[in-house]
């Protein structure tokens, strides 16, 4: 099966229905269902850090969307030692997705 990294802009643009590349977000999604969707916590907290500004409303919306991301796709975790040693290697995006 083919793997797709879902970056924050996809999952921005996706979950903001008045963002002008929504529907091209959910059209996207659609051409994808065969594929499987992988991203990183460090998205996701991304993801979250966008929130803050919308009140305690969007917030617990944002918290939401993330816990039911983390139920259909792969989400790499970040520890400590995986940030030191993308940072110490120029943080190349591999590093940063999965840690390799």
């Amino acid at each position: 099966m083919r793997e797709v990294f879902a970056d924050t802009s996809y999952w921005i643009v996706l979950l903001n229905p008045r963002d002008e590349l929504h529907a091209k977000a959910i059209a996207m999604s659609r051409k994808l269902s065969e594929a499987r969707l992988v991203t990183s916590e460090m998205v996701l907290a991304e993801l979250l850090n966008g929130f803050p500004d919308g009140g305690p409303r969007l917030r617990l919306a944002g918290v939401s969307a993330v816990e039911a991301v983390r139920h259909f796709v792969i989400v790499f975790p970040q520890t400590t030692e995986q940030f030191r040693r993308a940072l110490s290697q120029g943080f190349p995006l591999r590093f940063w997705v999965c840690g390799y």
